[in-house]
């Protein structure tokens, strides 16, 4: 009877242990969906920049803007914006948007 009794002791102990990894590995992977939930969420659609490319498209608004918080601003005055709220530093890239983009 007490070697039962150790068996099933033994038993418990692995199964607890398997929980607990278990436990972990589930968590492991709701933060991989957490983080990409949070990236899907600051991704813009395409049907959100249609009529912004348009705009864009139209020789009379597309000279000297640049797009600053989705929208067309007079680059000098978006360029004002960021300066005034960079902290320390400001990194800057470029994309020449056409139709296709």
């Amino acid at each position: 009877m007490q070697r039962e009794y150790l068996k099933l002791s033994i038993q418990t102990t692995q199964n607890l242990k398997e929980i607990v990894d278990l436990k972990q590995s589930l968590y492991d992977v709701e933060n991989k969906v957490a983080n990409v939930v949070d990236s899907l969420s600051d991704m813009v659609k395409k049907s959100e920049l249609s009529s912004l490319m348009l705009d864009f498209g139209n020789s009379a608004v597309r000279r000297d803007y640049l797009v600053l918080n989705g929208q067309p601003t007079k680059a000098d005055l978006a360029y004002g914006t960021i300066y005034s709220q960079a902290k320390r530093s400001i990194y800057a890239g470029q994309c020449y948007p056409d139709t296709t983009t």
